[in-house]
């Protein structure tokens, strides 16, 4: 049940990042006739709706095609940027870049004493990569998939569709570059702003769709897994005999609950989408120690588990570890410190406490002398 919660709250905050976006799309449909407040009320009414007319596939199948549309968007608008500010060629934007602005182009940036140098970029990049196997809504969406062949397929291509972040920044250099000032100078924004200021409107319509894609589809996944999370993890253990019927109510309740919380945070809480996304992932990371100990090492207890989890969040969240980790460390990203602090309880409390039952552990093992038939995934796999 501890799981399920964490599970639950991590999958909120990143719920928090897609409404962000999808509340300044609406602002940009909207040119600015509306408050960033209704707007981000208005996504996540949005995203609720299609939550309950699309569903789990059709949510699938969207976020497929939002990634070829990102893909071809953000190449489409790389090309042709260099001439929208005055630069040469698209390596002479970073040199442009660099000229208006020294410093830009290396850590920690234009704020010297800003924390974000190399050691944090890559204790952020750990942490993201570990929690990212853990987050719920990305194994859910195997249930989908046609057959283990396609699960396998989809890993190998996730990461060659990442260089497209590169076009990415090549467009937030450009907005530097053209001194874009977004409303109210949230720099959220600051990328759609950039592209109405200096393209025709087909191509901002063309990008307003894809990013309302973008934010539409994985926040629907996010409900959706929350939802049955909450019903499955949270209330079943307690109310065993609940009825299908009764669960999907209970489900899409909860979910409706969740969306509130995310839109509240949204406008109770603003910040950069950067830190949002290092929020999410240093809570679901919690669960990465006890998940990968607990495939890899067959010593690994549930109250291991448990006391690294509570070690692990008060090593995050509490108020004296934050100072303390500002001060002994504070190019460090928290989230990752406090993941080796849940590892390290996890295994010592292990070697402390009685072993699993052989029952147990013999529901992750692999099978290996069972027939492996063409697109079934192993036991252990699944």
């Amino acid at each position: 049940m501890l799981t399920g919660v964490v599970g639950i709250a991590s999958l909120v905050v990143y719920v928090q990042i897609q409404l962000v976006s999808l509340g300044l799309i609406v602002q940009l449909t909207l040119d600015g006739a509306v408050s960033s407040e209704a707007a981000t009320l208005g996504a996540g009414l949005l995203m609720i709706a299609f939550v309950f007319v699309a569903g789990v596939r059709s949510a699938a199948f969207a976020a497929g095609v939002k990634d070829v549309l990102m893909v071809l968007v953000v190449v489409l608008l790389s090309v042709t940027v260099a001439s929208k500010v005055g630069a040469a060629s698209l390596l002479d934007l970073f040199a442009l870049a660099e000229a208006k602005h020294p410093g830009i182009g290396s850590f920690p940036g234009l704020d010297a004493s800003s924390p974000t140098t190399a050691i944090w970029l890559m204790t952020s990049a750990i942490n993201i990569a570990l929690g990212n196997w853990v987050f719920p809504h990305l194994f859910q969406m195997s249930y989908t998939a046609h057959s283990a062949t396609a699960i396998r397929r989809n890993a190998i291509w996730q990461p060659i569709y990442s260089l497209a972040y590169f076009f990415i920044i090549l467009l937030g250099f450009a907005a530097l570059i053209a001194g874009t000032q977004p409303p109210g100078g949230n720099l959220n924004a600051a990328l759609l702003q950039f592209v109405s200021d200096r393209y025709p409107a087909w191509t901002v319509g063309l990008l307003a769709g894809t990013g309302f894609l973008l934010a539409l589809a994985p926040g629907s996944l996010l409900l959706l897994t929350a939802g049955s999370i909450f019903t499955r993890n949270v209330v079943r253990p307690f109310r065993p005999a609940l009825g299908e019927g009764a669960a999907l109510a209970l489900s899409r309740g909860s979910l409706v609950c969740f969306a509130a919380i995310a839109v509240w945070l949204s406008i109770s809480q603003k910040g950069s989408l950067v830190k949002i996304l290092l929020d999410a992932y240093s809570a679901i990371g919690m669960l990465a120690p006890g998940v990968f100990l607990g495939f890899l090492w067959k010593r690994t207890s549930a109250l291991g588990v448990l006391a690294g989890l509570l070690a692990g969040f008060a090593a995050l969240l509490a108020p004296p570890a934050a100072k303390f980790w500002a001060t002994a460390l504070p190019q460090w990203e928290a989230g990752l410190i406090a993941m080796a602090i849940n590892a390290a309880v996890v295994v010592a409390v292990s070697l402390v406490t009685r072993r699993p039952r052989a029952a147990a552990l013999a529901l992750g093992q692999l099978d290996d002398e069972a027939p492996r038939a063409a697109g079934v995934l192993p036991a252990r796999a699944a």
